[in-house]
């Protein structure tokens, strides 16, 4: 359901961004290094804008953070 949904959408509106894998409620994108910070506002925007369920608009909450190519990470606000 949805969280293939937001793989779509990702996919589609962030050309960007490349799927990587999945994982229960997670998902792994890759971004060329140099533009992550602009393309992350959209990913979040995509991934945790409410959604109309049942008649009712439900929040969906992220966390995110960047996995540098030496392993380093970073958590996202």
């Amino acid at each position: 359901g949805l969280y293939n949904l937001v793989i779509v959408e990702i996919a589609e509106q962030v050309p960007e961004a490349s799927f990587v894998f999945g994982m229960h409620d997670s998902q792994y994108w890759s971004v060329q290094q140099d533009a992550w910070q602009v393309v992350y506002p959209r990913i979040k925007q995509i991934a945790t804008h409410p959604r109309r369920i049942n008649g009712m608009d439900v929040p969906f909450p992220g966390s995110f953070k960047v996995i540098y190519g030496n392993g380093q990470t970073e958590k996202l606000t």
